[in-house]
């Protein structure tokens, strides 16, 4: 157990991490393979192809950055100083007082037949945080973090990546 004054670092969550890196190249090859040596490929279907590959594939890439951006890769909890640093792959760190929380909810992260558990931590200024097991290692710690804390929970929160996105343009 971790003491009060201490600092916890909660890494990234490797698995997932290597999955969708390892889904990308997978899908590349599998589909290359098909399109570039099945011997009955007319020339028309294969442009055909390659624009659907090259569809499909740009569609991926968009999901998996727009996840790079907005799911932190780590979080440092710093007992003393009563605040959470967030660490993104692509948009830096931001580092959140306890006093700068308005509340925090859970949710639920749906992912195909997969579902995440997780804090949707609301700043004052209207920005919201995604602290999850779908980026990170654990969660957990960080919950317990904002109870000790006295950060206000307001309720659990039907998830929807779309609508989170939505607020976080909008804002």
């Amino acid at each position: 157990m971790n003491t009060p004054g201490s600092v916890i670092q909660i890494g990234f969550n490797k698995w997932l991490l290597f999955g969708k890196t390892l889904i990308l190249c997978l899908f590349l090859a599998i589909t290359g393979t098909f399109i570039f040596i099945h011997p009955l490929v007319q020339f028309e279907t294969i442009l055909l192809s390659l624009a659907l590959l090259f569809i499909c594939f740009l569609f991926l890439l968009i999901i998996i950055a727009i996840e790079l951006v907005f799911f932190p890769k780590g979080v440092r909890i710093d007992h003393e100083d009563h605040s959470l640093k967030l660490s993104f792959y692509l948009s830096g760190d931001f580092l959140v007082h306890t006093s700068d929380l308005s509340g925090y909810r859970t949710i639920r992260i749906g992912r195909g037949i997969m579902a995440y558990e997780g804090i949707l931590l609301d700043v004052r200024g209207g920005e919201k945080y995604i602290i999850s097991d779908f980026s990170l290692k654990d969660y957990k710690p960080v919950k317990e973090f904002l109870e000790k804390t006295g950060v206000p929970f307001e309720g659990h929160q039907k998830f929807s990546f779309v609508l989170y996105f939505i607020t976080y343009i909008t804002s």
